[in-house]
């Protein structure tokens, strides 16, 4: 059966010749499609030339300055590792200072507690320091963990 039949009310189709036509006009379109993608990959091709031709002077010269731009990037890090270790000292320096802040508050509320008994108003402000020293404790803790986090960094 190699041909289309027509009777009366019968229509025989022979279906190696549909599935060869099917398959060949699936052939054409997919080479159709991959001829469509060719020229735009040939169109991208040539753009990226374009674009390298154009600028090939600008790729030489930052090719040729990489020397010396990593000698400055390694300047950079050095002198940020130098401010660094500085800050370091400081923020060390800064935590010292608020704890012996923070004792000296702590012992002058004990002392102004033990005058407090004689005034009301004398005790509340000891009430108050009292109150503030775990605050300003835990306040030196965090930044000696943060400046331990920043020097570890």
């Amino acid at each position: 059966m190699n041909n289309l039949v027509l009777s009366s009310n019968v229509i025989t189709i022979d279906v190696d010749l549909l599935m060869k036509y099917v398959c060949t006009t699936v052939y054409i379109l997919v080479g159709i499609a991959l001829i469509v993608l060719l020229i735009k990959a040939i169109k991208v091709v040539g753009n990226v030339n374009k674009l390298l031709k154009d600028n090939q002077e600008n790729i030489t010269g930052t090719i040729n300055n990489l020397p010396a731009i990593t000698d400055n990037v390694k300047d950079i890090t050095d002198t940020v590792k130098e401010v660094g270790d500085s800050v370091k000292g400081v923020a060390n320096s800064a935590c010292s200072a608020v704890t012996s802040v923070a004792d000296t508050v702590g012992n002058f509320s004990v002392t102004v507690n033990k005058a407090a008994n004689k005034t009301s108003l004398v005790s509340s402000v000891i009430s108050f320091l009292t109150m503030a020293k775990p605050y300003i404790v835990r306040a030196v803790k965090r930044s000696r963990r943060q400046s331990r986090k920043a020097a570890e960094e």
